[in-house]
């Protein structure tokens, strides 16, 4: 063990509170002996269980009584998404992978044009005193589905045709 840490009950622990400054639970023992314990090998499991808890805002103990498929999937989703790269949205099990580099490519961009509304309205606001107290409603104009369904069949009559 390092000088700076200490076993239970002996000279102080780095980052635990004196003594008189907070009641701990198990004496002489505090949260920094057992955050030191966590980085042993073979915590990885109590890690999951406690992040995935704090996730769910639960208490451990609340955690571990949820009901088993309860509990699997949401430790199952943990482990899943910490393997998404939220920069990209892919799995960095395969961004990482240095026999794949040549295989990533793109599809061409896509304008997602709900969003184009919000920036357009948010732009004809920009010059009023506090833009940033507006909030903008989206929706589609009235009649669209037939106008949808007019321009998906003229898609189809020009593809049938060539």
């Amino acid at each position: 063990m390092a000088a700076s840490r200490r076993r239970c009950g002996r000279e102080p622990v780095r980052g635990v509170p004196g003594e008189g400054e907070r009641a701990r639970t198990v004496a002489g023992c505090g949260a920094g002996f057992l955050a030191e314990q966590l980085d042993e090998p073979g915590s990885a499991g109590i890690l999951l269980e406690l992040r995935t808890a704090r996730d769910y805002r639960l208490p451990l103990s609340q955690f571990r009584a949820l009901p088993e498929t309860d509990r699997l999937l949401a430790l199952a989703l943990t482990l899943y998404e910490a393997n998404v790269d939220p920069s990209h949205g892919q799995l960095r099990s395969l961004a990482l992978d240095p026999d794949l580099a040549d295989e990533w490519t793109h599809l061409d961009p896509v304008v997602d044009h709900a969003a184009m509304a919000l920036a357009l309205a948010a732009e004809s606001k920009k010059d009023e005193k506090h833009p940033e107290v507006y909030r903008y409603a989206l929706g589609l104009r009235e009649g669209w589905e037939s106008r949808k369904a007019a321009k998906a069949a003229a898609r189809e009559a020009a593809t049938s045709e060539g």
